[in-house]
């Protein structure tokens, strides 16, 4: 029985979903019929020893853009931002902004963001609009606080 076992294993891991079992005569029989819950031993066993022999990839590296790539506005100001709490104001350095209905954040890789995936204090560059809110907001990467302090 062990060795049946055994055998189910490797051809399930191997070659998929291969119903391999040996007859009263001591003959092997590829592809015989199976009833519904030696079928789901099949593969439920062959998903497990598949994931074990071929664990999934790394993911991939999170590219950052150099600074040099993205340009930031000249009125743009360099802050501290705290996390948004959802009242419709922001905290950057000591002041409590309002946010501007169309407000944009952009990550490190420029890309726009949702308001509640910055979860921790982070530098950013921000700009406020006419009526006084906060309109524009860009994470800063590690080299591009110096560059705009430069400016």
């Amino acid at each position: 029985m062990i060795g049946l076992f055994a055998t189910t294993l490797v051809v399930c891991g191997v070659g998929g979903l291969l119903r391999d079992r040996l007859t009263a005569g001591g003959e092997r029989v590829y592809n015989s019929p199976m009833d519904i819950v030696t079928g789901l031993l099949h593969t439920i066993l062959g998903g497990i020893v598949e994931a074990v022999l071929d664990p999934p990839e790394a993911p991939p590296p999170v590219l950052v853009a150099p600074a040099a790539l993205r340009a930031l506005p000249a009125e743009a100001k360099k802050g501290r931002m705290l996390p948004l709490a959802g009242d419709g104001f922001v905290t950057i350095g000591r002041q409590v902004w309002p946010l501007a209905p169309g407000l944009q954040i952009r990550s490190e890789q420029n890309l726009i963001i949702m308001p509640m995936q910055v979860r921790q204090a982070v530098d950013v560059a921000y700009v406020i609009d006419s009526l006084g809110a906060v309109d524009r907001v860009w994470l800063l990467a590690p080299g591009e606080g110096a560059a705009l302090e430069a400016r």
